[in-house]
């Protein structure tokens, strides 16, 4: 668990206040498309704009891990 998450979890008591309103957004945002880039090399990355089914059920099992 990153630090930032272990010091907010400490300070209000749960994780809630950090996936509410836009956060939730830009955290799975930047999740995803992060992931993705460090994932696949650049060119293959600027070639292959639709996720194919498996990379989409690979995604939506790790959303539901996460909330």
């Amino acid at each position: 668990m990153a630090p930032f998450l272990r010091e907010n979890i400490a300070k209000k008591g749960s994780i809630s206040p950090i996936l509410k309103g836009k956060w939730k957004f830009f955290s799975l945002f930047f999740l995803y498309f992060g992931a993705n880039f460090f994932r696949r090399p650049p060119l293959e990355k600027s070639k292959k704009i639709f996720l194919d089914k498996k990379e989409l059920i690979d995604y939506n099992s790790l959303h539901k891990k996460l909330i």
